[in-house]
């Protein structure tokens, strides 16, 4: 690659390396602070309002599916036009015009879904109203977090996120604290939007104000039938995501009973909390891959898939190994040996998220190139196999490792037959030439599954310590066998930049001692 090849690629990896660092450090926190809120849960509010708790939740998850897909996306939107002022002005003066178009529907929503809440849950009306009313508030404000998405305002985006959680969490804790109960939930969910909210609308007036449409822009009327439709099947994929992610635990206890669900839910709670960080990889680089598409040729945008792709699978390879080594540990720590569902099940974990993973990988790639009708029905094609097969092989197998595998045959099929051909053809190369950059990683990542299997059934103490140590030797030992993997691949120039700044860093705290 030449030299100056390899400054633009860098100059433009800067911003995404700052935001998956930052995601990193902000996702630890996040993990040590749940760690600790969930005792101080139980004792403040008792089993019977933690469950409902959970409930409200998942009822503030369901009220971001309201925006019809269109703040979804602008970031993609605002990183095709940010070349160009004028057309950055007209997509944002379009898409505040829907938003605002919006926000009395979603107040509307927000009220029936009050309304529909069971007697028997009457605890959660008053916590649900506030939070919907909260949602509806901010919903305008969500614009300039996704505006900062797109022009790659990476690290401040992500700075903004962590200050907002940290005031929304002292804020529940307070709220808690003073006996507010489950309204501490909405006050702590308000604290932390308007922190991010507000934060983000400054950065967006203080950097970026000329691409702030003006009055006649906004007043300006424009057709807004190819925004929504497109949003609509982003609302599509959205509601595809409950299906994957949201049915097994109710599958689990509709054929199995809610006592089964626990340690299910025990089993796979670390490897849920550390699949958070891969993930953030694709998201900090949709921006860029579709400034991209509009700027390079198919080569450049096929070596940076397969970068991507590799990428992702190193760090999900990472989270594999240290959960099925630490998990064991872990869990008998955290919660007691009881509530530990076995090796089978741990490993089946990982393997479904590496394959989510890799899937993932394909889909904001095919989105960042504007396929978001195709991935709304192959993200529904995945949710209604998965569900189905999930209940078929469960009943079948008289067991809750049933839903793991409905789940890995279905995330199988639709990216070997679906995601995965259709990128292979919008990137002009074959489906085996594509996954070329996974061979070496795949026997190896074989070979590390075996000696972590290998390492947790030595280390059979429970206890802080014994995880951690398992945790530590297992990363070891990956991270020798993927390091040539990595150095192989056009991953390297990020590498080497990034290992040799760091070996500066080193040097001069050294000499300044």
């Amino acid at each position: 690659m030449p030299q100056e090849d390899i400054r633009c690629t860098l100059s433009r990896a800067k911003p995404f390396t700052q935001s998956i660092a930052l995601a990193l450090c902000t996702q630890g926190i996040m993990m040590l602070a749940g760690l600790w809120l969930t005792p101080f849960l139980l004792h403040r509010l008792g089993p019977y309002q933690f469950g409902l708790w959970i409930v409200g939740q998942q009822l503030i998850t369901y009220l971001t599916l309201l925006d019809f897909g269109v703040v979804a996306l602008l970031p993609r939107e605002t990183a095709y036009a940010a070349r160009v002022p004028h057309d950055l002005r007209r997509l944002l003066a379009r898409t505040m015009r829907i938003v605002l178009l919006q926000t009395p529907i979603v107040a509307l929503a927000g009220l029936i879904a009050c309304l529909l809440i069971p007697q028997r849950l009457h605890e959660m009306r008053l916590p649900a109203a506030a939070a919907a009313s909260v949602f509806t508030l901010l919903f305008p404000a969500r614009i300039f977090h996704a505006l900062l998405e797109g022009l790659q305002d990476l690290a401040f985006v992500g700075g903004a996120a962590l200050s907002g959680w940290f005031v929304g969490f002292l804020t529940t804790i307070a709220l808690l604290w003073n006996g507010y109960g489950l309204l501490a939930l909405a006050g702590g969910w308000f604290a932390a939007q308007s922190v991010d909210a507000v934060a983000c609308y400054l950065r967006v007036r203080a950097r970026h104000r000329h691409m702030l449409p003006s009055r006649a822009e906004l007043m300006t009327p424009s057709p807004l039938r190819e925004i929504l439709g497109r949003g609509a099947w982003i609302s599509v994929s959205q509601i595809a995501q409950v299906l994957i992610y949201g049915t097994d635990v109710a599958i689990i206890g509709r054929l199995f009973g809610a006592a089964a669900i626990v340690p299910y839910n025990c089993t796979g709670k670390l490897i849920s909390v550390l699949a958070n960080q891969p993930q953030h990889i694709m998201r900090a680089a949709e921006p860029g891959l579709s400034q991209m598409r509009v700027q390079e040729g198919r080569e450049k945008l096929t070596e940076v898939t397969g970068a991507l792709s590799l990428a992702m699978l190193l760090v999900s390879g990472l989270v594999a190994v240290i959960t099925v080594a630490a998990n064991p540990s872990f869990v008998g720590w955290w919660v007691g040996p009881a509530f530990y569902s076995g090796a089978a099940l741990t490993v089946l974990f990982a393997i479904c998220m590496l394959l989510r993973h890799l899937n993932i990988t394909a889909i904001y790639t095919l989105f960042a190139f504007g396929h978001e009708r195709l991935l709304a029905k192959t993200s529904l094609l995945d949710g209604v196999l998965s569900t189905l097969l999930s209940i078929g092989l469960a009943w079948w197998m008289h067991s809750v490792v049933g839903v793991v595998l409905g789940s890995i045959v279905s995330t199988s099929c639709v990216l070997v037959f679906c995601n995965g051909r259709v990128l292979a053809h919008e990137l002009k190369v074959s489906l085996p030439m594509l996954a070329a950059p996974m061979k070496g990683w795949l026997w190896r990542m074989m070979l590390a599954m075996c000696g972590s299997h290998l390492l947790a059934i030595g280390l059979t103490a429970t206890g802080f310590w014994t995880a951690a140590l398992t945790a530590g030797v297992a990363a070891f030992g990956y991270i020798a066998l993927m390091y040539p993997v990595a150095m192989r691949s056009a991953l390297k120039p990020y590498l080497s930049n990034l290992l040799h700044r760091r070996g500066h860093q080193v040097r001069l705290y050294a000499a300044n001692g």
